[in-house]
């Protein structure tokens, strides 16, 4: 991986770089927060079940931590292509046409993550501006739990200009086997 290429990809930029390690960062962190969900959940299952009280922050905590990590994990996942894709389509075409519906689904995923961040950083903004605040179990300003929006769609909506500017070659070995001959 020197330089920054690894499986035939072209090299990335420092500013790619930098960027990556903090989406494997963020990635890392968010297999973390669903294991801690996890071990919390049974740890208050069991509590009850032997009668001992109840973690009543656990459900709130474990709502926050899932939401937080679905969002700041999905610029990882996308970046080693877990999201829905049109393999199904694009392993059964020619190399220049996959090429051209992996640029259109990728400029949608562009578009959307685009969105998704001008609108999450109103949302944040919004809430930070009004001194919005969440009361539950606990009580939290309700822009620092909506920031995660704004950030996944930023780092996103990289990614997909990364793919426009760094493809990266057709390996048939990862596409779908289909029944489709």
């Amino acid at each position: 991986m020197a330089g920054g290429m690894s499986n035939g990809q072209h090299a990335s930029p420092p500013f790619l770089r930098w960027l990556e390690k903090i989406v494997d960062f963020l990635g890392h962190c968010a297999g973390w927060a669903f294991g801690i969900v996890a071990v919390l959940i049974c740890l208050d299952i069991g509590i009850r079940y032997f009668g001992l009280g109840a973690l009543s922050w656990v459900i709130e905590l474990s709502e926050y931590m899932m939401y937080g990590a679905a969002f700041l994990g999905a610029p990882w996942v996308l970046r080693h292509n877990g999201h829905v894709a049109l393999d199904l389509l694009t392993s059964k075409l020619p190399d220049r046409p996959a090429r051209m519906v992996e640029i259109l689904a990728s400029a949608f995923g562009l578009l959307a993550t685009i969105a998704m961040t001008v609108y999450g950083a109103s949302a944040v903004y919004g809430a930070w501006h009004d001194n919005m605040v969440t009361v539950k179990t606990w009580r939290y300003h309700e822009w620092i739990l909506l920031l995660p929006i704004p950030i996944s769609g930023a780092l996103m909506a990289v990614e997909f200009v990364r793919r426009f500017l760094f493809p990266t070659p057709r390996d048939p070995s990862h596409a779908i086997q289909t029944a489709i001959p």
